[in-house]
């Protein structure tokens, strides 16, 4: 009667967050009323701009942080 299936995907802003974030949101599940899907996108933080602004590459991204 009212089951959903749900799902959250985190990404970063770089290109390849977007690009996964932009196929998640162009796929059939993702309008499929008995699904449920979140897609969102971090902002970056002040200390991950400087960073980029100091031209220091940080080889770790979130979604390696999140995965287990």
């Amino acid at each position: 009667m009212g089951n959903k299936s749900k799902m959250m995907a985190i990404f970063d802003k770089d290109s390849a967050g977007g690009e996964a974030f932009q196929e998640i949101k162009n796929n059939n599940l993702y309008f499929n009323p008995k699904v449920s899907v979140k897609v969102m996108q971090l902002e970056l933080s002040k200390d991950i701009i400087e960073l980029y602004r100091a031209k220091l590459h940080i080889p770790i991204e979130i979604e390696q942080l999140l995965s287990p």
